[in-house]
This record gives structure tokens, C-alpha cells and sequence, in this order.
């Protein structure tokens, strides 16, 4: 294994060069701006922050965090199918276990490298303005944020390889990774405004708590850090067990189409549908159908099931014919 992840060595280090850049760059710009807008007791100020770093930085850097780790899996897994490597790593004496694992622990390095990086300047700027931000940050609660962000990403990094797995073409296995932690932490809401279209009330308010926000526990953080820290410490080890395991039942044949395993695609045929028809139509209904009479939420409900049958066809037309089958 250590000479699959050395064989990658030369393409990684431009990874984590890139990933870093771009961390600390987002870092630096919203730390300046955290400092500059703080809000000094006794000072006069129109526009100022009066909380903690964390809970002014963390949202950001959650979703440009998210999207570096779906970049650095696509990235991995692009570079072996345009070097034909799957062919060549599966020719030497290394069992798939040993190359998923060693895949994981590339993305793992390529993204926790750059994020130590960057919590290791965030804590430089912490002690460097430490008479500013002692008024709003304790340091014991900005350490805490910063570990459980290490638990949190490395959770979505094992993630995001188990829904990749499910995809050979990893342009696709990219976009559909996006959309399913989209839908992770706004599928709810997205949900209840279609609802509402035909006055449905689930009583939705911002789950800013939401035990199961995996993906998100960094951005949602409080007293309970070390509890979430075990609850990721576990569903990581579930997903990559996951991870593993789908990995053994792939059959090299279906390797570079969309859908990698038949026996899944009735249901994520079935998921893209429908989360494409619920944005649809909470889009199109709350411009159109916002009335809520009888003849509006009958109009609504046609829409939807036109979308839905049309998304459906047009998906599974699609798949087929990329992947030779029509």
C-alpha cells in the first residue's frame, strides 16, 4: 500500500499545494474581516460583530471545505481512469481493499494537510490579535471547533468515495455527491416550501441543531462537541465499511460507465428524479401556482408528475445510452 499512495506522490503535492492556497486565502479574508467589524465594549461602531469567530467563519468554510473534498475525489479518481491505472493497479499484487484504502488515505492527506495548515494560521492570528478575540472566543471552545471540523471532514471525505463508487464516470459521481450533501442540509426546507405551495404547513424552522447534519456538525456546534465527535467516529467507520465492501462487489467490466452497479439503478434513477422534480416545482409553483386554490394545487400536481415521468425517462434514456446499453 505505501507504494500506491508513493506512486501518487507527484500528482498529490500539487493537489495539497492548490487546496492550501485556497484555504488559507479564505481564511485570511474572512479572519481580517471578523477583526476589522468586531465589536470593541465601549466603542462606537455602525457595523460590528458581537460572537465568535466559529460561528462567523465556520458556515463558509464548511461549503469551500465540502467543495474542495468532492474536487479531490473527482481529481483522484479522473486522473486513473485518464491514465488507464484502474487496469494497471488491478494487474499488480494489491487487493481491492488495499486500493480503496489507499485511495481514501489520499484524499484524506491531500485535504488534512492543507486544513492543519490552515488551523495552524488561524491560531497564529488567534494569539496575534489575542486582545480581540478573547472578548467573544474562548480558546478552549475555538480548539474544540477546529477538532471537530478534522472528525467532520473526514467523515464527508469517506462520503463522498462511497457515492462515488456507485459512479464509473466521476464527472457524474461529482455532481451526484454535490447534490446529495445539497439536499443533506436543504432538502427539508426545500420540502416544506413545495408543501406550502399547496398550503401544507410541516412546521420547518432551521434546523441549526439537527443531530443529523453530519456533514455540517462544524458549522452547528456547541456544548455537545464531544458527543457529535462519536457519533461521526462511528458513522465514518460504518460508511467505510460500506465503502469497502462495494468496492469488492464492482465488476470491472462496468468500470467506466455512469451507473457502475445495475442492481442500484432503479434507485438512484428514482432519487435524481425526484429531487429534480421537487426543485422544479417548488421553483416554477411559487412563481406560477402561489395562490393555493383548488384549480392552482391541481395544476401543481399535474406539473410534478410531467416532470417526474419526463426526468425518469430522460435519466435512465441517458445511462442506457452512454453506457452502451440502447
Amino acid at each position: 500500500m505505501k507504494k500506491l499512495l508513493w506512486k501518487d506522490w507527484i500528482y498529490e503535492k500539487w493537489v495539497i499545494l492548490l487546496v492550501t492556497f485556497i484555504l488559507l486565502t479564505s481564511s485570511f479574508e474572512m479572519f481580517s474581516k471578523y477583526i476589522e467589524n468586531l465589536k470593541i465594549p465601549g466603542g462606537k461602531s455602525y457595523v460590528y460583530i458581537n460572537f465568535g469567530f466559529p460561528k462567523y467563519f465556520s458556515e463558509t468554510d464548511s461549503y469551500v471545505s465540502i467543495i474542495l473534498i468532492i474536487f479531490i475525489v473527482f481529481i483522484i479518481g479522473f486522473r486513473q481512469n485518464l491514465n488507464s491505472q484502474q487496469e494497471i493497479i488491478t494487474a499488480m499484487p494489491y487487493s481491492r481493499k488495499e486500493i480503496i484504502i489507499s485511495k481514501w488515505l489520499e484524499s484524506i492527506i491531500c485535504f488534512m494537510v492543507p486544513l492543519v495548515i490552515n488551523f495552524i494560521a488561524l491560531n497564529i492570528m488567534y494569539f496575534t490579535n489575542y486582545n480581540k478575540m478573547k472578548i467573544y472566543n474562548n480558546y478552549t471552545d475555538f480548539l474544540m471547533w477546529m477538532i471537530l471540523g478534522i472528525f467532520t471532514y473526514i467523515f464527508v471525505i469517506t462520503f463522498v468515495l462511497f457515492v462515488d463508487l456507485f459512479f464509473g464516470n466521476k464527472i457524474v459521481g461529482a455532481f451526484f455527491s454535490g447534490m446529495v450533501l445539497f439536499m443533506w442540509s436543504t432538502g427539508r426546507g426545500i420540502l416544506a416550501e413545495y408543501l406550502n405551495i399547496y398550503g401544507i404547513n410541516i412546521g420547518y424552522d432551521n434546523p441549526n441543531n439537527g443531530i443529523y447534519l453530519l456533514p455540517y456538525y462544524n458549522i452547528f456546534y456547541g456544548k455537545d462537541c464531544i458527543y457529535r465527535i462519536l457519533i461521526l467516529i462511528i458513522f465514518t467507520i460504518l460508511f467505510f465499511k460500506l465503502m469497502v465492501k462495494l468496492n469488492d462487489m464492482k465488476n470491472i467490466e462496468n468500470a467506466q460507465n455512469i451507473n457502475v452497479y445495475p442492481k442500484f439503478s432503479l434507485a438512484l434513477k428514482l432519487f435524481a428524479s425526484v429531487v429534480f422534480t421537487i426543485i422544479i416545482s417548488d421553483i416554477v409553483g411559487d412563481a406560477f401556482f402561489r395562490l393555493n386554490t383548488a384549480a392552482d394545487n391541481i395544476a401543481t400536481f399535474i406539473f410534478t408528475v410531467l416532470c417526474f415521468v419526463i426526468l425518469y425517462l430522460g435519466i435512465g434514456k441517458t445511462v442506457k445510452r452512454v453506457d452502451g446499453e440502447a
